[in-house]
């Protein structure tokens, strides 16, 4: 038998091989993750890049003419931000959290809770505010560039049927079927955009599901035969994880959200100019 001293220090070395591989393999499994989910949100910022010029100038066929100038800069600028707020700002702090967890639960002389909890709320609350600006912004000037576009497909009609003699009225019919035509056309376009993009978001949104069950299940049963250190690194993985499905999950809701408010807009400058 080992002298007891001798016997915690092989018992030490055993844990930290044990955390070592353990935490190595969880690691390299979340760092595939966010492979994944890196290239499922630039997927899905290139898939909007391609879709709102086109639904842009939908808009501005059906009569939203001001909607499309408003939107045109605005949801570009939206998709810009967005891509280099989580490509530069969100997916580091979380790497960065990810791995004070790990080193956190490695040892009780080094800890780092609070700044973990920081982090992850930094990430909570940056993706509010993300959602929450953009969406209400767009909502808003969605709202005002609708009465204009209103009324100026109002007045178009008017000047149409009667500033032209004779087939003032007939042109005027035939403007009215051209925007409901091109509504047609915007919807049918953003509507396959939304599908385009939730096919896209399908099987990245379904893997780090799938990861984040493995994680909390595995955690779950090795607690009775395993230290609380490593259940504990093996949470924390999961709760990165978590957050790695809240980013791609924002951001594919932020563009379906503003999507809609696009086709909803030049549906409504039609409604109310007629």
């Amino acid at each position: 038998a080992l002298p007891e001293g001798q016997s915690k220090e092989v018992s030490e070395v055993a844990f930290y091989a044990c955390y070592i591989i353990i935490a190595g393999i969880c690691t390299a499994s979340f760092v595939e993750i966010v492979r994944c989910s890196r290239t499922a949100v630039n997927t899905i910022t290139t898939i909007a890049r391609i879709v709102v010029p086109v639904v842009v100038v939908s808009l501005t066929a059906s009569g939203a003419i001001t909607s499309a100038a408003v939107f045109q800069p605005m949801l570009l600028g939206i998709i810009e931000v967005s891509f280099t707020a989580i490509e530069k700002v969100f997916m580091p702090i979380l790497m960065l959290l990810t791995s004070l967890n790990i080193v956190n639960c490695i040892s009780d002389k080094i800890r780092a809770d609070k700044m973990v909890q920081f982090l992850g709320k930094t990430i909570k609350w940056g993706l509010s505010v993300l959602l929450t600006i953009f969406v209400g912004t767009a909502g808003l000037q969605s709202l005002a560039a609708g009465c204009a576009d209103g009324l100026s497909v109002k007045l178009t009609k008017y000047a149409a049927s009667n500033l032209i003699p004779v087939v003032g009225g007939i042109l005027s019919e035939t403007v009215e079927t051209v925007m409901n035509c091109s509504i047609i056309i915007k919807n049918a376009v953003g509507i396959t955009g939304i599908i385009i993009m939730v096919a896209a978001m399908a099987f990245p949104i379904i893997k780090i599901s799938a990861c984040i069950i493995v994680f909390r299940l595995t955690a779950a049963v090795i607690q009775p035969i395993s230290t609380e250190k490593i259940v504990k690194c093996i949470s924390g993985i999961a709760d990165s994880t978590g957050l790695l499905f809240a980013i791609v999950a924002s951001v594919t809701v932020m563009f379906i959200i503003i999507l809609t408010i696009m086709l909803n807009a030049g549906n409504s400058a039609v409604m109310l100019g007629r």
